[in-house]
């Protein structure tokens, strides 16, 4: 049997998301429908690297917790990430300011957070989370560090530690 937790997100995210879809519907519109063939074509490809980061961010958001009996999956839009339960060595609830941390590398607040990410507590960690709130930092035996969110962290804490 498993037990599975949501991957909320923040209202902010939600928010960017939704910005982030006007923006590109701005460019399309009032861009390439009002210029001439030079400006049509940087549109175009405006367009199609936005809509390629877009569907990126999609595929890699993260949409739930499962937890089985020897592991951690991250389910993702497209995919899923799975951590062994006998490689883990600590789980701890984290608090992330609001800029609280620097993005080495990935994405921010579209569709959540998905990426490498830095703070001076925690050090290094690749974050699949919906928003800030209700983070939860899982330390391997190899020494990467995931962080992931839920609406219920504590539940999620006392249930992963019982299993590991």
């Amino acid at each position: 049997m498993s037990s599975q937790w949501t991957i909320p997100r923040s209202k902010t995210t939600v928010l960017f998301t939704i910005g982030y879809i006007i923006v590109i519907g701005l460019v399309w519109g009032l861009f390439f429908h009002n210029a001439d063939n030079n400006v049509r074509l940087l549109c175009y490809i405006l367009v199609a690297a936005l809509a390629l980061i877009f569907l990126t961010a999609f595929m890699f958001s993260p949409r739930r917790l499962v937890l089985e009996k020897d592991a951690l999956i991250i389910e993702r839009t497209v995919g899923s990430r799975r951590l062994p339960l006998e490689d883990i060595v600590e789980v701890r609830r984290v608090y992330i300011p609001p800029g609280g941390n620097v993005r080495i590398c990935g994405v921010g607040g579209l569709f959540g957070n998905v990426g490498w990410y830095y703070t001076r507590a925690t050090g290094r960690y690749f974050a699949y989370t919906g928003s800030t709130s209700g983070t939860v930092l899982i330390t391997m035996d190899s020494g990467r560090k995931y962080m992931v969110n839920t609406a219920d962290s504590e539940s999620f804490i006392i249930t992963l530690r019982s299993k590991i």
